[in-house]
């Protein structure tokens, strides 16, 4: 065992092991799932979803279409939408006699 806890066997890395497991990431660039990405192959760099790609100093200079634009932003809201959900579900228990703290600085703000 190496000093940091666990290692991998040479020549397995941790994405194969994500991709067995079926918990891979989405997209950096589209934010959908990686099997249905939307995003097209890097004319210079054969790669796809690579965010590196559409940075201004890249030499590849991709620019995101309006499909790109609107996956991310729906990704996105669906994230806003599990975040407003939790807050829901803290508050109904909260007001049904539930434990929570009296502490300003212990509770979210509500202008964030």
């Amino acid at each position: 065992m190496s000093k940091f806890g666990w290692s991998l066997p040479p020549g397995v890395t941790s994405r194969m092991i994500d991709e067995q497991m079926g918990t891979e990431q989405p997209c950096a660039v589209c934010a959908k799932d990686v099997d249905n990405c939307i995003c097209p192959e890097c004319r210079q760099c054969d790669s796809q979803g690579d965010p590196r790609c559409y940075a201004v100093e890249a030499s590849c200079q991709l620019k995101l279409s309006r499909e790109q634009v609107l996956s991310r932003m729906d990704a996105r809201i669906s994230h806003l939408r599990e975040d407003l959900l939790g807050e829901e579900m803290i508050r109904e228990m909260i007001a049904e006699g539930g434990d929570f703290s009296p502490l300003l600085s212990d509770n979210p703000d509500p202008w964030r």
